[in-house]
């Protein structure tokens, strides 16, 4: 799993929030920051560093006076590390291939722009008119400082590990202590489908996610709360929505909620809300080729972003004896009923999605980013 990042206002309830967020996402390592009224938690399931306030730490000792929100970008292994810094905290941390650069500059839009290189980008390009661009070098980054710290759980954990130690190393004197077994039975010959049988095991069909998303977004035309535009993750089986606290009466967010086919949890009062996703396994059964896919997939995307602001990024192919894959990251802008259609044209195609971000805006479009897809198929 990669980092995942979570930031919002944590009215005082800290506890509550990252008791919600490590049920959502766990993790094995994370590293908490708190400034002001806003909470953040770096976590995943490797040993990394939050590479995000690392580089924001060094930046304020190399320049004298930051500006509200700037973008620093620095080489890194595997394209370019860009971080954006917002209302007091980090709000992107990405890696991103340089020839992508230019599309997260017009996405994340900063007052200055600090940079370890020069820059090949075009400025007209991305409007940035008024926008300082600052060539400062490389950066004296004390990442010892931001390293992230296994998460061990409550104390009631704490106390069991211990427990469970001692009874593990007993298994093992006993293990040893029996007599030995008989030898085991001859291998059995290897399918050389079980890889491609286990990435199609209950999986999320990208078409029905973006389907559905496009559903949801339209359903907010209602929102009782006109000043919240959710934002939200989308996660094997759900579509997920942190919303900043709300002064409203729970029980008409309640009736919003039951009406759209939306669930609705309180964390003090601040609304969590999910729609459901279904899973399938439909694919582990049904094999395609894989370059006949291939085609037909970049020929979607080809065609689609014609009519709509779609940025596809593909990866290199992935060879796994008789079947391959290949990966790909896509961002789309659409309004609701387009982005239905998007997911409904997806929905005969073995696609899977394994995460990505969304949010809606006030002008009634929906916006997907960082979608990560999936395709395989028969390499022979």
């Amino acid at each position: 799993m990669a980092i995942v990042r979570t930031t919002l206002p944590h009215g005082n309830k800290q506890k509550e929030i990252l008791k919600t967020w490590r049920g959502e996402y766990p993790a094995k390592y994370e590293r908490i920051f708190v400034q002001e009224d806003l909470l953040t938690r770096v976590a995943s399931d490797e040993q990394d560093i939050a590479w995000g306030e690392c580089i924001a730490a060094a930046l304020a000792e190399a320049v004298i006076v930051l500006p509200e929100k700037w973008a620093c970008i620095i080489s890194s292994e595997g394209g370019l590390r860009c971080v954006l810094w917002d209302e007091g905290s980090i709000r992107r941390d990405d890696i991103v291939d340089p020839l992508e650069l230019t599309n997260w500059l017009k996405i994340y839009k900063a007052n200055d722009i600090y940079s370890s290189h020069d820059l090949n980008i075009d400025r007209e390009e991305i409007n940035l008119d008024g926008v300082q661009i600052h060539v400062i070098g490389e950066l004296d980054l004390d990442s010892d400082n931001f390293e992230l710290q296994e998460y061990l759980g409550s104390p009631f954990l704490r106390v069991l590990k211990p427990a469970l130690a001692i009874t593990a190393v007993v298994a093992v004197i006993a293990w040893f202590s029996w007599p030995e077994p008989p030898p085991p039975p001859p291998p059995e010959v290897a399918d050389p489908w079980y890889g491609y049988k286990q990435t199609w095991s209950d999986v999320q069909q990208a078409g029905d996610a973006i389907a559905l998303l496009g559903t949801t977004c339209a359903k907010f035309v209602t929102f009782p709360v006109v000043a919240d535009v959710p934002t939200g993750t989308i996660a094997p089986g759900s579509l997920n929505m942190a919303l900043s606290e709300v002064a409203i009466d729970r029980n008409v967010m309640n009736v919003w909620a039951k009406n759209n086919n939306i669930e609705i949890s309180f964390t003090g009062s601040q609304p969590f809300l999910r729609v459901g996703l279904p899973i399938t396994s439909y694919w582990r059964e049904h094999k395609v080729s894989f370059y006949a896919m291939d085609e037909r997939v970049a020929d979607f995307f080809s065609r689609l972003s014609l009519i709509a602001n779609v940025k596809a990024s593909f990866e290199p192919v992935q060879q796994n004896g008789v079947w391959a894959t290949r990966k790909a990251t896509i961002n789309i802008q659409a309004t609701p009923w387009l982005l239905k259609e998007i997911g409904e044209g997806m929905r005969n195609m073995p696609i899977k999605l394994e995460g990505a971000n969304f949010s809606f805006s006030n002008s009634g479009s929906c916006s997907l980013s960082n979608a990560v897809i999936e395709f395989g198929g028969s390499a022979q």
